[in-house]
């Protein structure tokens, strides 16, 4: 797949977006609404602004935490988030904006950080 080529209506990754809808708002990668829209815009073949709205909403939300977190400028974000409204979805923009993803503790990691229930009892003066 060329890294310029967009999800288009009846695109293979646009009838994949439709099928998971309800599977991605479940999960948290969209909003309930936007699953919504999707199916909505997969009835009328026009899919692409919708798909166009989730990638500016997540892309917003990552510069937006990179800016408070001193990682970006202000100028930076802005920028970028212009190029994802004009369309662009290229692997390198989206491997950019990754590094910025927060970050999710898998069930091992977070097991591991959590106490046992007799852990720190041993420690406890008697």
């Amino acid at each position: 797949m060329d890294d310029s080529e967009q999800s288009g209506p009846g695109s293979k990754s646009s009838g994949r977006l439709l099928e998971q809808a309800d599977k991605m708002a479940r999960s948290g990668r969209i909003t309930a609404e936007e699953a919504t829209r999707l199916r909505a815009a997969g009835e009328t073949g026009d899919t692409e602004q919708v798909i166009l709205d989730i990638r500016v909403r997540h892309a917003g939300g990552r510069v937006d935490a990179a800016v408070a977190e001193g990682a970006m400028s202000r100028e930076e974000a802005d920028a970028f988030l212009d190029r994802v409204r004009a369309g662009e979805h290229s692997r390198g923009l989206r491997s950019h904006l990754a590094q910025f993803r927060p970050k999710h503790r898998s069930r091992a990691n977070m097991a591991a950080a959590s106490p046992t229930p007799n852990q720190g009892e041993q420690d406890r003066p008697a």
